[in-house]
């Protein structure tokens, strides 16, 4: 009890944290306040410890091509 770790999911190791073609958050009055749900489950011996839902909406999609980068096939796309 009361034993904390830090876990940490990336898209690359998590396909699941990908999303296609999300839709932007805009402020009231400038276009609509599209939210997502995350959920977080987790279990011990396949029971339920604890959970949690958090709403979030993205307000800004961008990407930074690098060329010439070795470990990715000589290009990377980086989304932030």
């Amino acid at each position: 009890a009361g034993e904390e770790k830090v876990l940490v999911f990336t898209p690359e190791t998590h396909k699941e944290l990908n999303l296609n073609h999300p839709k932007l958050w805009w402020p009231n009055g400038y276009g609509a306040q599209n939210l997502y749900n995350l959920r977080l489950k987790a279990s011990v011996n396949d029971h339920l410890s604890d959970s949690k839902t958090v709403r979030f909406g993205i307000r800004e999609l961008s990407y930074e091509l690098m060329v010439n980068t070795e470990d990715k096939g000589n290009h990377r796309v980086l989304y932030t």
